[in-house]
């Protein structure tokens, strides 16, 4: 009902229940003592300024109730967005959406314990004196790349910008047409290079450049040559690129650096990974490229960071740069690289999470999909394992795919039933696939399948 008279709605406001008033309703008492009073009054003031809006616009008091449930629905909707673990049944592996790329639980153990306490980040316990952070990890890195040395950031936009503003602010850097992609959360390479100082000239075609196409750019304005793999798309057809090694070699002619940026980085055999079309980080050291950077949290397997990896000399020149305090990782960063790569070094390839779930047997796959299956018995005949295709996603293998199977849901919709699991505890994500709601084990972790086994079972009663 519209109110309009002053003296009415001067009434109306009057009804509304003060902050304390609220507070002492025991469903918001609940959610003061589990997300904190300052958390739970901060969202009472904010309805309540609602509520005198609408009523001096003509509406009329709801009643208190109608306030709580507000309050409850705010507080609901705004605590959803909190870190939190979700069982990821898409089939992407590295779900950029997810967090990207999952660290081996040992490895957690690890950390945690050392940065729960003081460590030795920056003091060397040999000479008792300041020590340099994460020398070590450099070190490990060079060995485990086969490059001369090492240098990390917090992420590889991060890596890019240092090395484009140190080695090439103010200058000419030559990179194909083809190769000017658009990063995740929309940022650019042409917008990384212009706020990094540095002067993109561009060469050849969308689909066709040639090592003539750099050589005929290079001028005294050029500082550098830049190679970008294209870690979310591909070029099918009338198409022509340039080989790192290539690159590499009309650099030492021409006396200029060249940089690779591999985005995701493949530190493992394609024989055994099945990435066949993805570029090694090895042979990109091999090529002779003078810097290459890639990304921690992709197909390395890790926490987010930015990996520079290349000559000694170019190295040391990033490590003085005032950029390099701004964007140095920290300590966690640190200690999850570092057990990372011993990992590498071990040739303990199953025991990173990302190349357990690559790597899995087919028939081990199935084998895990029809067991879980007959635990869900009591739903026969609405639920079937089909082929499908699983994806390394997360900037990595454009257009590979990974043999799968999933377990698809019938005669059920299949975005309600998508919105039933995402309310779970832990939330469960799987993806729509012709028209059926679907989950791929490839991504859900052994030791997840028995709750999540229980958790599909209640959804799928609550959801009847």
């Amino acid at each position: 009902m519209a109110i309009k008279s002053s003296k009415l709605i001067d009434g109306e406001l009057r009804k509304l229940p003060g902050v304390d008033t609220l507070l002492e309703n025991p469903r918001l008492k609940e959610l003061a003592c589990r997300w904190s009073q300052p958390l739970v009054v901060s969202t009472i003031r904010a309805i309540l300024t609602e509520k005198r809006a609408e009523i001096r616009k003509g509406k009329s008091f709801g009643g208190a109730d109608v306030i709580v449930r507000e309050i409850i629905d705010d507080l609901n909707l705004f605590t959803a967005g909190f870190l939190r673990k979700v069982i990821n049944a898409t089939g992407i592996i590295i779900h950029t959406n997810l967090g990207r790329s999952p660290i081996s639980p040992d490895i957690i153990s690890d950390v945690l314990e050392i940065s729960a306490a003081y460590s030795n980040l920056e003091f060397d316990l040999i000479s008792g004196k300041r020590g340099k952070r994460g020398s070590a990890l450099r070190q490990l890195i060079s060995i485990a790349t086969g490059c001369e040395s090492a240098l990390v950031v917090n992420n590889n936009a991060a890596a890019l910008f240092l090395i484009l503003a140190d080695l090439a602010g103010g200058s000419e850097v030559i990179v194909s047409r083809g190769e000017l992609v658009q990063i995740g959360g929309g940022f650019k390479i042409p917008e990384i290079m212009g706020a990094s100082g540095a002067i993109m000239k561009e060469v050849g075609t969308t689909n066709r450049t040639s090592i003539k196409d750099y050589d005929k750019a290079i001028s005294s304005k050029s500082a550098l040559m830049l190679k970008v793999h294209r870690s979310n798309f591909i070029i099918e057809g009338f198409f022509e690129e340039v080989s790192f090694s290539d690159l590499a070699e009309l650099g030492r002619r021409r006396k200029m650096p060249v940089v690779i940026d591999l985005g995701s980085g493949v530190l493992v055999n394609p024989s055994i990974s099945g990435l066949d079309k993805e570029p090694t980080i090895r042979e990109a050291v091999k090529s002779g490229a003078d810097l290459i950077c890639f990304s921690g949290d992709k197909l390395l397997g890790g926490g987010q960071a930015g990996i520079i990896i290349g000559k000694r000399k170019l190295i040391e020149r990033l490590n003085k740069n005032p950029i390099f305090r701004v964007v140095r990782p920290d300590k966690i960063t640190i200690g999850i690289l570092e057990s990372l790569f011993m990992k590498y070094l071990k040739g303990e390839i199953q025991e990173i999470p990302i190349w357990a779930s690559i790597t899995v047997d087919d028939n081990t796959l199935l084998d895990r999909s029809r067991r879980f299956v007959e635990k869900l018995n009591f739903y026969e005949g609405r639920i079937s394992i089909e082929n499908s295709f699983a994806y390394a996603g997360g900037g990595s293998d454009p257009g590979g795919k990974i043999k799968s199977v999933v377990i698809a849901f019938h005669k059920i919709n299949a975005q309600e039933l998508s919105a039933v699991f995402r309310k779970c505890n832990p939330p469960v994500i799987g993806r729509i696939e012709g028209g059926l709601f679907c989950l791929d084990l490839r991504t859900v972790f052994p030791s997840q399948e028995e709750a999540l086994s229980i958790i599909v079972k209640e959804a799928l009663i609550n959801y009847k």
